[in-house]
Order: C-alpha cells, then structure tokens, then sequence
C-alpha cells in the first residue's frame, strides 16, 4: 500500500492571514502562481490572435480577465470567512477559561470581583470583533444587559430591570451617563418576553421602536455610535424555570442587519445563557454578604 505522508494532519492553529492560501485558488495568489497564470494566459491569448478571428482572440482575453477577478473574489471571501470562524473559535475558548478562573478564584474576594467584571467587557468585546469581521463594518458594537434587582422610586419594594454591564471599545463613553436601566415588564424586556424570549429582533430605527413603546428613550439616543440593532434574549434556567437573564445586543452606525445575521447572534446568547445563572448566583451571594 501506497504511503500518503500528507493523509493525516495535526491542525494547532489557524492563521486567517495567511492559511486561507491553501488549494489551487491559493497558489494563484503567490507570486509563482500568478507568473504561471499570466504565462499561461499570454499565450493563449496571442496564440488565439495570431491563429483565429479576433473575435476569440477578445473573448480569450475577456476569460483571462474574469477569471482573475473571480480568483480575487474566492481568495478575498475565503479570507473573511477564516476570520470569522476564528473570532467564532476565539469567544468559545476563552470564555470558557474566563469562566473557569471565575470560579476557581478566591470565594467574595477581589478578585473574583475584578474578573466578573472583567468578564462582561471582554465577552462583548469578542462578540464585536466576530461582528465587525462578519459584516465588514467597523462601527458594529455589542453591549449586555443583566437582570438584577434594583429600587423604583414608585414603587415599595425593589424591582426587577436590565441593568448596562459591559460595552465594546467603539462605543461612546458618554453612554455611561446617559444609561437607564430597562423595567422587567416594560419596552424591550416586554418585547422579548412577548414572543416567549425566543428569537431576535432588529432595529433599524430606534424613534420607530420609541414610538412602540419597545425603546427606552434617553438621552443617548442623540449619541451617533447606535442606529440600528439587533438584540436577542439570553435565556438560562434556575432550577426547572427558563428565565431571562440577560439582553444582547449588536449595534451599528449604519444599517447592516439581516434576518440571516440572527442565527449566530442566537447561539452566543444560548452559550452565555448557560453562563450567566451561575455568574449571578456568585454576585447576588457577594451582595449579600456586603449588606451584613
């Protein structure tokens, strides 16, 4: 039996920059590559002038000039998509060793403190670079709510809402002071749970959402860095109880949302919906240790 040295490989680490060169379509992209395809098509361009009609000769080279941009094209997509599934690869993993340094550090301790914190900023700011590979848009943010418990003036006991955790780095830092929490039965949170907490919904206009009574209106809403969104629920169990624990949101100063960008917004909230219940656990037990 034949021996096939290259049947069998061991795959460490993608390079996006430099791994999406491989097959046919890749080498046509090096320098040698590209001298056999421009030798190559050279002469059958002048043979095809020389031997027969002009005509062929033109169509001739109309195919040489087609298939170099559609070389192009493959190259430039397959790039893109590289990069993609690396920031898809990327979230995954180190998440998952956020997470299990969340849990292993010191119980009520600065550190786990600082690491939870650290957690919301470094999730969305994952979450924004995939998007920003994905849609070829460097406005594309993402920011994360969670539901905590906090007091309303108007009311005697304190209540339930959706509080900003994190923002990327694209975003405005003057959208901390503009921020309001989001009442559990109101806006968006009763959006959400009106189509049971399941799917996703986009925004291309934040006054027509207003008008709905789905937005909150703020005064970031005069900040240039958010037009349009999509938002999806973060969904995770305590006990036998599916509850929302969270909001995800994708933003963007243009408008580049469509129904198909959904689906992997949908599985980042699922795998943060796993996540997420056991994080607040470990921040309501910190907060009840502090109010002792």
């Amino acid at each position: 039996m034949a021996k096939h040295v290259n049947s069998v490989h061991h795959i460490p680490q993608v390079n996006p920059d430099t791994d999406w060169k491989w097959g046919i379509v890749g080498d046509l992209t090096t320098i040698r590559g590209m001298l056999k395809y421009v030798s190559l098509s050279s002469v059958v361009s002048a043979a095809t002038f020389t031997w027969a009609h002009w005509i062929f000769g033109v169509s001739a080279l109309t195919v040489v000039i087609c298939g170099g941009v559609i070389v192009f094209v493959i190259c430039r997509q397959r790039k893109e998509r590289l990069k993609t599934d690396h920031r898809f690869h990327q979230f995954y993993h180190l998440t998952r060793d956020d997470f299990a340094q969340i849990l292993f550090s010191q119980k009520n301790g600065p550190e786990r403190a600082m690491r939870l914190e650290r957690f919301h900023r470094d999730t969305v700011q994952r979450l924004a670079l995939f998007y920003r590979d994905l849609l070829n848009d460097e406005t594309v943010n993402c920011a994360i709510r969670l539901a905590e418990m906090v007091k309303d003036q108007n009311a005697e006991s304190d209540q339930e809402a959706y509080v900003t955790k994190g923002r990327s780095d694209g975003m405005s830092i003057e959208r901390q002071n503009g921020t309001k929490p989001i009442p559990g039965d109101k806006y968006l949170a009763n959006a959400l749970r009106s189509q049971k907490s399941l799917g996703v919904y986009i925004i291309h206009d934040i006054q027509v959402a207003a008008d709905a009574a789905m937005w909150l209106k703020s005064e970031n809403d005069n900040l240039q860095d958010v037009k349009t969104l999509m938002i999806a629920p973060i969904n995770g169990w305590e006990s036998t109880t599916k509850v929302m624990v969270g909001i995800l949101y994708v933003t963007s100063a243009k408008d580049p949302f469509l129904p198909h960008h959904s689906s992997s917004l949908k599985a980042f909230a699922d795998s943060l919906g796993m996540i997420y219940p056991i994080l607040l656990r470990l921040i309501e037990a910190k907060a009840k240790k502090s109010e002792k």
